[in-house]
């Protein structure tokens, strides 16, 4: 499949860190989010930065809180 042609783009990151968890040198998907943050999809949410996949939840046995808005993930 070419992600390309898809609007993907795979990028290798640094470090990425969510409080005590941290992701060094993985590769991760790039998509442009500028349609759905500015074109009045999410109009009068808080900001988003990105999105993360379910591998990352799985991984570190993601748990959402959505009472408290808040991510609870394990190192």
């Amino acid at each position: 499949m070419n992600l390309r042609e898809r609007g993907v783009w795979v990028a290798r990151i640094r470090k990425l860190s969510f409080g005590s968890v941290e992701i060094i040198g993985k590769e991760v998907g790039v998509v442009d989010l500028e349609g759905l943050i500015h074109g009045g999809l999410l109009q009068g949410s808080p900001p988003v930065a990105g999105l993360l996949g379910a591998e990352i939840l799985n991984r570190h046995h993601g748990i959402i809180d959505f009472g408290t808005r808040t991510l609870y993930l394990k190192r």
